[in-house]
């Protein structure tokens, strides 16, 4: 059975043919993602099971995750968003880095949270670049699978084509524009650069039970693509964030490219620190709708469950603006917020 024989497959026999490739796709041997080197990478969690972060909002040793079901879903009827169920010991990660690595690196970043630093510059930029990381794990296994699947089709509707061949084409020029700020964070681990990339950290004097990691792209922020012959130059602003509970707080990190507005980030970061409930919970509400990758814990998933329908409702329907205003209604945070700070019980 082949791709190119795809007008004639039954619907159970394309969706067996994608998963497949995708499968094969992610377990593809990866090499570690640090410079120079060379050995096979493990699974790396992009946040930390033990003592910290995931260990903060683990019960019974599952988490409920953001899905966005991509590719399968439709066909097999299943939901196309959810927040799902899972077990925390292999979820959450990636094959980012070889072992010494994936150790040694990231050691200052390892210890319980309350223990850490989380304005030092270098535990920034460390946190920064497994999440950057994990993100091109992404991208590389999409690439790896639109072009797998490109090189098999032949006669195939023109239809089904262009969709692999955009999927192609966008994981590549997605991963041309995070290699560069890969090399940027590299900079200021390995030699203790920190000028062209910087962060501001907000605490909130209240736990949410909500573990985030995300590069954000806003469109209509990006300056155009960049065609020249420098291939670090930095084209498009990507903003980082990252959200974790510590004991009965809440940190939030907003990462920030030199020499760009950044306006929408620094909205989100005035909003997070302004009195008006309201104003927090839409910042926070704004960045679930940019993140695919986070998960809450089984308790703060039954605080919000009756407000999550209509956000999976209308993250689906924006899921293409990537504009600085998206246009919504749901607030899974309003009434957490309201009970965390005293005005509901």
């Amino acid at each position: 059975m082949d791709f190119n024989d795809s007008k004639e497959l039954t619907r159970e026999e394309y969706l067996a043919l994608l998963e497949k490739v995708m499968k094969q796709a992610k377990e593809r041997k990866r090499s570690c993602m640090c410079p120079s080197c060379s050995n096979d990478a493990i699974f790396s969690h992009v946040f930390q099971r033990r003592n910290q972060q995931l260990a903060e909002i683990t019960i019974d040793g599952k988490l409920y995750a953001f899905t966005y079901n991509h590719l399968f879903a439709f066909l097999r009827n299943e939901p196309l968003l959810e927040y799902k169920e899972l077990g925390v010991s292999k979820q959450f990660g990636f094959y980012g880095f070889c072992n010494t690595h994936d150790t040694a690196l990231f050691a200052p970043i390892e210890q319980s949270d309350s223990a850490i630093d989380w304005y030092d510059e270098r535990n920034q930029y460390l946190l920064a670049y497994r999440t950057l990381c994990r993100e091109i794990y992404a991208k590389t296994v999409m690439y790896d699978f639109s072009s797998e699947i490109l090189d098999r089709i032949i006669s195939c509707d023109k239809d089904l084509f262009c969709q692999f061949w955009e999927l192609k084409s966008n994981s590549s020029q997605s991963l041309q524009d995070l290699g560069r700020y890969k090399s940027l964070f590299e900079k200021g681990i390995f030699h203790t650069d920190y000028s062209k990339y910087y962060f501001k950290v907000v605490q909130l004097p209240y736990r949410l039970e909500v573990c985030l990691a995300a590069p954000i792209i806003i469109k209509d922020e990006c300056r155009g693509l960049y065609f020249g012959p420098d291939k670090e130059k930095i084209t498009n602003p990507i903003n980082i964030v990252e959200i974790f509970p510590v004991k009965n707080k809440t940190y939030i990190l907003l990462g920030f490219a030199e020499s760009f507005p950044n306006t929408w980030a620094f909205q989100i970061y005035g909003n997070l620190q302004s009195d008006e409930i309201e104003n927090v919970s839409w910042a926070l509400q704004d960045i679930l709708f940019r993140a695919e990758f986070h998960c809450i814990s089984k308790t703060f998933y039954e605080e919000v469950a009756e407000d999550i329908p209509l956000f999976l409702e209308e993250w689906y329907n924006q899921k293409n603006n990537f504009n600085s205003n998206i246009p919504y209604t749901s607030d899974i945070f309003k009434k957490p917020l309201l009970r965390r700070t005293g005005y509901i019980t």
